[in-house]
């Protein structure tokens, strides 16, 4: 008898951890950018300057997938306020494939966007660049 109840409660608690890891998987991961770098620029940011944000990366094509971002992120980023009064503000960064990792590299507050960046983004909030 005492051995059915502690086989009973290690499936119960086995059956348990294996809910808590699927549930774990299935959620998003939340990255924070309590230490990002921010600029702000008087002017409008292109797509360009992006462009040039990332080819200083040295990036691994076949490792690290380029994304930029806007308006409301908490989805994906804990601890953010994106947004600066008076300007557009746009999340540069790439997504680290292996591993699994988001890696913000700057937070830019601009007076606008360019047309190509307003095109790129159409109603999306977050754009994987390739």
């Amino acid at each position: 008898m005492g051995n059915t109840i502690l086989v009973t409660a290690a499936i119960i608690a086995a059956a348990g951890a294996a809910y808590i890891i699927a549930r774990n998987r299935r959620m998003p991961k939340v990255y924070t950018l309590d230490n990002i770098k921010e600029e702000t620029i008087e002017g409008t940011i292109t797509l360009d300057d992006i462009v040039g944000l990332f080819k200083q990366q040295s990036l691994n094509p076949k490792e690290d997938t380029p994304f930029i971002a806007k308006g409301d992120l908490r989805k994906f980023f804990s601890n953010v306020k994106i947004d600066k009064e008076g300007y557009k503000t746009i999340l540069v960064g790439t997504y680290r494939n292996k591993k699994e990792e988001c890696n913000p590299l700057i937070l830019i507050h601009a007076k606008d966007f360019d047309d190509k960046i307003v095109e790129v983004f159409g109603n999306e909030n977050l754009v994987v660049l390739s």
